[in-house]
């Protein structure tokens, strides 16, 4: 979830390049794939202690960030042989002056009033010729997604949802990144990350259904359109 620091799922030992009769030598590399429970983004340099035949060594993090698998590795050094088997050390997974975190976390929505990558995107037209599908997600909306656009003190008035007046000389304004999407009946919109509706609001006489994330992003999509929202 946004905000959360991502855990570890799973550690293995998923190759070994050089390895002869089931031993590793010297200038042999391994390499471990730890599995983090969501989209983790790297910095620096974290390392991961191995036992190689009884010898406490770092593997070095080489690549993934921004996905759920990080590959490290460790080329085994002269004198080092792995008689006694090769096992990852328990709980030893060290940031070594670097960190591990949401990849969510890194985009602007992670902060209320922050700035968003690309401001440009804040309302999708699917109305015109023939059925149209719109497949996004939530990290999409934090990426693209102005902030506090739509709300009570420019055109939009509360269903079942309470927007909130926007602004800062306003109580209780609307915390989110927000992307509203228009369409007809026919048209679909396919999204993951929300959870289920929280309720509706309209505009121009329209009525839209709501999509939160903690306080992060929120979509609004017209009622009329066939909503996969998860």
């Amino acid at each position: 979830m946004p905000g959360q620091a991502p855990t570890i799922s799973s550690i293995a030992i998923t190759s070994a390049t050089g390895i002869q009769n089931n031993t590793l030598n010297a200038e042999d590399t391994v390499s471990i794939t730890v599995t983090m429970s969501e989209a983790t983004t790297v910095t620096g340099s974290p390392r991961l202690a191995l036992n190689i035949g009884g010898n406490l060594v770092q593997a070095s993090y080489v690549s993934g960030s921004g996905g759920t698998e990080l590959v490290f590795s460790y080329t085994v050094q002269a004198g080092q042989t792995d008689a006694n088997g090769v096992s990852v050390v328990a709980d030893s997974l060290s940031f070594n002056g670097g960190s591990l975190s949401d990849a969510i976390v890194n985009q602007g929505g992670s902060t209320p009033g922050s700035a968003s990558r690309i401001e440009s995107i804040e309302r999708i037209d699917l109305s015109g010729s023939g059925d149209n599908t719109l497949t996004l997600g939530l990290k999409d909306v934090l990426d693209m997604a102005g902030f506090n656009n739509f709300n009570n003190a420019n055109g939009w008035a509360d269903g079942t949802y309470d927007l909130a007046a926007g602004g800062a000389n306003f109580i209780n304004p609307e915390q989110r990144h927000q992307v509203v999407i228009d369409g007809n009946a026919g048209d679909a919109v396919n999204s993951s990350g929300w959870g289920a509706s929280v309720g509706t609001v309209t505009n121009n006489g329209h009525t839209y259904d709501v999509y939160n994330q903690g306080s992060y992003a929120q979509l609004l999509i017209d009622a009329s359109i066939t909503q996969t929202v998860i």
